[in-house]
């Protein structure tokens, strides 16, 4: 089994490094700088699943109904600030400070850096279901 194809997307330079390493040590294809607006909505639209921080690409991927997991920083509240949308799931790592609702943070960030990649894959399979994320290859 294997996942399906990976789309890497943001704009600017910090995220163009990130993406950059990312599908360097990996088969996901970085679309990073590379959209317009109306091609990242249908990005977005198309995708099986979007998996983001809190940004446009939340709402935008809401309002298209496509499946969402958005990983929080303490910043800012899930409650207050994820769209309310049945096929949405909010990820904040379990930490006594968040959400802090600190404009900057603080310097350990724990509350989204100790999100798990194995958080992300079981809410995903909770979410869409393991059918839905992976495909068998002939």
């Amino acid at each position: 089994e294997v996942l399906g194809p990976i789309y890497l997307t943001g704009y600017g330079d910090r995220e163009m490094a990130v993406t950059k390493h990312v599908a360097e040590h990996t088969r996901a294809i970085n679309l990073c700088n590379q959209l317009s607006w109306q091609e990242f909505g249908a990005t977005l639209q198309r995708a099986r699943l979007v998996i983001s921080v809190d940004s446009a690409a939340v709402h935008l991927a809401a309002a298209t109904q496509t499946p969402l997991i958005i990983l929080f920083a303490g910043i800012n509240c899930p409650t207050m600030w994820a769209p309310p949308y049945s096929l949405c799931r909010t990820i904040m790592a379990k930490v006594p400070c968040a959400p802090c609702l600190q404009k900057t943070g603080c310097p350990s960030m724990a509350c989204i850096r100790d999100i798990s990649v194995n958080q992300v894959y079981q809410t995903a399979v909770d979410l869409i279901g393991l059918e839905a994320i992976c495909q068998k290859t002939h």
